[in-house]
């Protein structure tokens, strides 16, 4: 490792400890490398002070220092695209001062003659040494930075330049100077004056017009400046003439530390609970928004193409439109809800969603629009014989209306969150209809076009910069892409220039914006034409591959999506099928079971009509009509109230007796959902309990033996509590938590029952549903989340927003 590269990474303090001191030592006593130390140091100080740093601290290679008695060079290589740049800082340079002139070094001026000026005397020079051959960058004493162009002063392939530099940056040099204000007896307000000459021994050479010298004049003046040629005239005073507009001098950064998300994004997520601090985590957010928004506009023209009258700019914009197609309902979210599963399995067999399709009960098209409110529609869903008791008119309207047909109660079997879940999904349904109507879209800045100039292809143009970045807030508010696409495709321009084009393209405050942005007058920053347009395609290109990219990524998750709904609703309807078939066979079975017992205790000969053809019942008739030997039995039976039946011929009592149970879930309102079953010993499937208010109750046949279970879920988490030998009384049970395999192997192990095969099946069921609640839950999180952040990402997406989700995430 040669010296450059040890005092490079010294004093970027990344040495190792023992490499630093090593150095340190030899630093001590080395004056030859205290110098190239000092020089350096006080090279990139210059470098940080032009905003260059991040740039050329990762291209130095190496740095030679040369001292001489009289002149000092210090070159850099490799910066940046240039073969090579010189930096010649003044802080490194001794002045040279002729005794008899004091500062007047030379014989003739610039002009070739002797008509010298009181600040020709007065004002001491700074002279450099530079070749004329390489691209050079020099700083005067006060902070003047002159970029010298190779081959910048024509010198008949002389490399050899040496540059005279004079300064009056403050009142008191320009007065002590005898320098004047006056443009042809006009008072200027100046910002100061510098004085540049350059010569190859003694000869004056002259600038070449096609490599002009850029000159940084420091400044804290907020009034625009020009710079004016000074005219010596005959008295020795000078005349400020030839005015030219100066630009203020745009400073550049690495591109990918500039902040360049829409306003609000930041706050927005951070208030979401995201960790802003993780650039891949926030990235991630706001490039999933890419092609969200399908339609973009056309590439804004090249300002070099752009045809100029009177001096006024005028904007040849595309008027050419592109249509977005609504998603059908089949590929949407809303076909993925919870609310389309519990509107399917509890509401779909009475009630139509289509406008002109009436069932048993109303069309629940457009539904929100007839009933009063949202509160209404889900208190006479859970109990609609309740809003009709109490003379609610518009319940008894529908009533009368649907010739008084039966409506279910769902007390106790629906959720006020199962609720919710219905009444959003039909209010999604009635506002994202299936429809092949195209639409135009509205202009939005698509995330693609951010992702792809936000790269660190654009270090070193204007995008890179600070100034830009405060632009971009403004473009984003404007909602047109136009906008951004006129700085992308105009690289090559000031600053300023754009600003006074994008203020044309505006109104109200962010045409004010821009107008204030002009008015600071920045520059732009050097950049070829090949470049230029190289970057314009390969924002083209790039965003067309995010576009796409993303594209693609949605449709695969809400193809998976759709295709886990449905094989969820395959499997839960085959299982909800077998399920409900049995508890439909399961009571009949009882009143079976009921008659027999009735008939033994009464004496009378009785078999089971579920027996092989050609069996019968047994009885004696006595007296003439129609006889119902199970009436008093089945009543029983349905109504869950205790038969006690004499035989008015033998005097024999038939005693069936149903007794009550109620059990409570302790902290009942910790769980999401809870269901109690009774497994009865003598019948082929169980019971589910129903609940009211907070307490499910039951009337158990005492000729029976019962097993209890109770689950409940939270969440990913399962519950139970399991009781053997029930008898009737009132239980308050505390659940325990277990895991879905332990549940049933605990169910089958002390549940040695016909019905409990049943019941496992009823458990694979809920397990299935959690699951997929589980699942739509994390779906209806997500969109939420998506419309949260929707609003920054595309402020003016009031359309689009409708597609997304709009019921609040769970609690």
């Amino acid at each position: 490792m040669n010296n450059s590269e040890l005092i490079e990474l010294h004093l970027q303090n990344k040495l190792s400890e023992k490499d630093k001191i090593a150095f340190e030592a030899n630093l001590k006593n080395n004056k030859i490398l205290q110098e190239q130390v000092l020089a350096q140091k006080q090279i990139l100080e210059t470098i940080t002070k032009m905003g260059l740093r991040e740039e050329i601290k990762s291209e130095v290679k190496k740095i030679k220092t040369q001292q001489k008695i009289k002149w000092a060079s210090i070159i850099i290589a490799g910066i940046a695209a240039l073969s090579a740049i010189v930096w010649i800082s003044a802080n490194a340079f001794n002045k040279k001062q002729d005794a008899e002139n004091h500062t007047k070094l030379y014989e003739v001026n610039e002009q070739g003659n002797n008509n010298w000026s009181d600040a020709d005397t007065k004002l001491p020079s700074t002279l450099f040494k530079i070749n004329n051959l390489h691209d050079t960058i020099i700083e005067s004493p006060n902070g003047i930075i002159f970029q010298i162009p190779a081959n910048a002063f024509k010198t008949n392939n002389k490399a050899d330049v040496v540059l005279e530099v004079k300064e009056a940056l403050n009142p008191f040099d320009i007065v002590k100077a005898g320098l004047t204000t006056l443009s042809n007896n006009e008072l200027l307000q100046t910002g100061g004056m510098f004085y540049l000459n350059a010569r190859n021994g003694n000869t004056t050479l002259e600038i070449d017009s096609a490599n002009p010298i850029t000159v940084m004049m420091p400044s804290t003046s907020t009034i625009n400046m020009s710079l004016f040629d000074g005219e010596r005239k005959p008295n020795g005073e000078i005349n400020w003439v030839k005015p030219k507009q100066m630009l203020r001098r745009l400073s550049t950064t690495e591109i990918t530390k500039l902040n360049f998300y829409p306003p609000h994004f930041i706050d927005t997520i951070s208030k979401l609970g995201f960790n802003i601090k993780n650039k891949k985590v926030v990235d991630s957010i706001f490039y999933s928004y890419i092609n969200i928004n399908n339609c973009d506009s056309e590439d804004f023209a090249n300002l070099d193409s752009v045809a100029r009258k009177e001096d006024t700019t005028k904007i040849a914009i595309s008027e050419n439109r592109i249509f977005v197609t609504h998603l059908t309902v089949s590929s949407t979210s809303t076909l993925l809800s919870f609310g389309k599963i519990l509107f399917e399995k509890n509401c779909s067999t009475c009630h139509s969603l289509e406008k002109e399709v009436m069932l048993t009960g109303p069309s629940m098209y457009n539904v929100f629009n007839r009933v009063p409110n949202k509160n209404w529609f889900k208190q006479f869903t859970i109990n609609n014989e309740k809003m009709i008791k109490s003379g609610d008119k518009y319940a008894n309207d529908i009533y009368k209306k649907y010739n008084k047909a039966a409506m279910t109660v769902f007390e106790g079997q629906l959720t006020d969150r199962d609720l919710e879940a219905i009444a959003n999904y039909l209010q999604e349904f009635k506002d994202v209809k299936i429809t092949d109507e195209t639409q135009s879209c509205i202009q939005e800045i698509n995330p693609s076009r951010i992702k792809a100039i936000w790269d660190k292809k654009f270090n070193n143009t204007i995008l890179a910069s600070k100034a830009f970045e405060k632009r971009l807030q403004v473009i984003y508010k404007t909602c047109n892409p136009n906008l951004l696409n006129l700085y992308i495709n105009n690289l090559n321009k000031p600053l300023c220039e754009l600003d006074s084009v994008a203020a044309t393209l505006c109104s109200g405050q962010e045409k004010n914006e821009f107008i204030n942005f002009a008015n600071e007058k920045l520059g732009g920053v050097k950049i070829d034409t090949e470049r230029s347009f190289a970057l314009q395609n390969y924002v083209t290109e790039k965003r067309k591959l995010y576009d796409s990219l993303n594209k693609s990524v949605l449709e695969k998750m809400y193809q998976n999506e759709y295709k886990q709904t449905m094989d969820f609703l395959a499997a839960s309807n085959k299982l909800s099928s077998e399920i409900i078939i049995k508890q439909v066979g399961v009571i009949e079975e009882e009143r079976e079971k009921n008659l027999t017992e009735a008939y033994r205790q009464l004496g009378k000969g009785f078999k089971s009509n579920t027996t092989n053809a050609g069996d019968f019942f047994v009885s004696t008739i006595t007296s003439p009509g129609w006889k119902n030997v199970d009436a008093y039995v089945a009543e029983s039976t349905y109504n869950r109230t205790t038969l006690n039946y004499t035989d008015p011929q033998s005097n024999k009592k038939a005693i069936i007796e149903y007794k009550p149970i109620s059990i409570e879930v302790i902290n009942e309102k910790n769980y999401e959902d809870i269901k109690v079953y009774l497994v009865p010993d003598k019948l082929s499937s169980f019971q589910k309990v129903n609940k009211n208010k907070t307490i499910f109750s039951e009337k158990l046949n005492t000729t029976f033996s019962y097993n209890l279970l109770c689950y409940a879920t939270k969440g990913n988490q399962n519950f139970y509590y399991l009781a053997t030998a029930l008898q009737p009384s009132t239980y308050k049970i505390e659940l325990k938590p277990i895991t879905e395999t332990d549940l049933k192997n605990m169910v089958n192990a002390k549940f040695n029952f016909n019905s409990t095969a049943e019941l496992i099946k009823e458990l694979d069921l809920q397990f299935l549903i959690k699951k997929d609640v589980v699942r739509q839950q994390k779906i209806n999180n997500r969109d939420y989340l998506r419309n949260r952040i929707f609003k920054t990402v595309y402020p003016c997406g009031n359309f689009l927003q409708q597609q997304m989700p709009t019921n609040p995430m769970p609690k």
